[in-house]
């Protein structure tokens, strides 16, 4: 089973439209140290 560690507000659902409070969106990155393979997190950008 998948380890979940969250930090801050993120999205109920993961691969969602997540916005911002002035309506525009949050960009999303998947980031990995094997590329697809491995362990690998999902980072919601806040710029």
């Amino acid at each position: 089973m998948p380890l979940y560690h969250k930090l801050g507000k993120i999205p109920h659902k993961r691969h969602t439209i997540f916005k911002k409070e002035d309506g525009k969106l949050h960009y999303e990155q998947l980031f990995g140290t094997i590329g697809f393979d491995g362990m690998s997190s999902l980072m919601y950008h806040l710029y």
